[in-house]
């Protein structure tokens, strides 16, 4: 891709994706304020559409200027699925230990040094709060943070294997 291209292209991803964080957001919040079953269950479902989206997006402006692949099509070449799984297996781990190492109210003073509404997370139960939590973090790029505070918290964890 030429350099103007690329730049004009992640410039326009970049937008999408605020605006849907945006809105991924402003569901969330929605979410939390919602009293009847099936406007709660249309709200989960743009949420898992806006994650979806965002995914896409957050692929495609990864995939700008690594070579040639998908070059003027812009498509983001065929994923890496040993990569997503290792992944995915990091996100699990970290909701693992959360639910099994933290309790209910240690998980709300955690989201509270995250600068994170505990409240605000979609769920019940410590186990969804706890998956919640971590996929919030990790769509805000602050995985990093969870662990240094959760270190701090919880220092006999291993967080890293």
């Amino acid at each position: 891709m030429s350099n103007d291209f690329a730049a004009r292209r992640r410039t326009i991803l970049e937008k999408r994706r605020a605006e849907l964080y945006e809105e991924y957001e402003a569901a969330y919040a929605q979410l939390g304020r919602m009293l009847a079953d099936a406007d709660a269950l249309k709200i989960k479902r743009q949420i898992a559409y806006l994650d979806e989206a965002i995914q896409e997006v957050e692929g495609q402006l990864a995939g700008i200027g690594k070579g040639d692949e998908g070059e003027g099509n812009g498509r983001r070449p065929a994923p890496n699925r040993a990569a997503e799984n290792a992944d995915h297996a990091y996100l699990v781990r970290l909701a693992n230990i959360l639910n099994t190492r933290f309790s209910l109210s240690e998980l709300n003073t955690l989201a509270f040094y995250l600068s994170i509404d505990f409240d605000e997370l979609p769920g019940e139960g410590k186990r969804r709060k706890a998956e919640e939590l971590v996929k919030y973090l990790n769509r805000h790029q602050r995985l990093d943070e969870l662990v240094k505070i959760g270190q701090q918290q919880g220092s006999d964890i291993d967080w890293f294997n």
